[in-house]
């Protein structure tokens, strides 16, 4: 049975009580405490059965609160009593009875690595899926628009790194908070016509004009930022491993 309608109106209250009672104690002790975020609450209620047909309140085995804090040091223990004085004001404002509870702290720090390691692998699956390009180009000194060759790249994706964008333009929007490098490795470089399927194998960077790469980097970006709009600014490295 699901016992997250009960965890999610603990967590609502606390939220609401936490800050108020963060200001008291600072007032009162003249002393200032961490940054505190609530960031989830897990428990499981034991009396579940009884408590959806009207006969008793929620009851939880155990209570957890998971905090995210800015430092941890010499105030932690101090929060955590805090912490553990609004989880239990809560309580008897819901009427709900418990065993135990814990808290949980996570730095900030932490947190943000935790973000940026799993965007890492988003992008990873994304681009392993999408691991092949086509393009045409004109050839050159071409007399007719219409003279030109088709061309495949697939490619394998050798590293994605995320970080936090370190300067944010005036244009940026308030939800772009990461960039992004991916680089590539280079597997086959296909020229010849698609229609005839015929082809020729070619061996680096300069055997494709310069805007056929730019195109890849730009469905690469495109991808990532439609499926992670948070993650603004991608940029594109190859490496080429293609075999004779």
């Amino acid at each position: 049975m699901n016992n997250s309608i009960y965890t999610e109106r603990v967590k609502e209250i606390m939220s609401k009580l936490l800050p108020k009672f963060i200001e008291r104690y600072e007032s009162q002790h003249n002393f200032q405490l961490p940054n505190i975020n609530i960031l989830d609450v897990m428990g499981s209620v034991s009396n579940i059965w009884r408590v959806l047909d009207g006969s008793e309140s929620p009851r939880f085995n155990y209570l957890g609160v998971k905090v995210e804090v800015d430092v941890k040091d010499g105030r932690i223990g101090r929060v955590k009593k805090l912490i553990l004085n609004t989880l239990e004001k809560t309580l008897d404002s819901l009427g709900y009875g418990y065993s135990e509870t814990y808290i949980e702290f996570i730095k900030t720090s932490d947190l943000n690595k935790e973000k940026i390691e799993k965007i890492e692998n988003l992008i990873f699956k994304l681009i392993y899926k999408v691991d092949e390009h086509k393009g045409w180009y004109v050839l050159p000194y071409s007399t007719s628009d219409e003279e030109g060759v088709d061309w495949i790249v697939k490619h394998m994706v050798k590293d994605v790194k995320v970080e936090p964008i370190k300067s944010k333009s005036k244009n940026m929007e308030e939800y772009c908070v990461y960039e992004s490098e991916v680089t590539l490795v280079v597997k086959k470089i296909l020229i010849g016509s698609e229609s005839e399927d015929e082809w020729e194998q070619m061996y680096g960077i300069h055997n494709l004009p310069e805007h056929s790469w730019d195109k890849i980097s730009e469905e690469i970006e495109s991808l990532i930022t439609k499926m992670l709009p948070e993650v603004c600014e991608v940029g594109v490295k190859y490496e080429f491993d293609v075999r004779y």
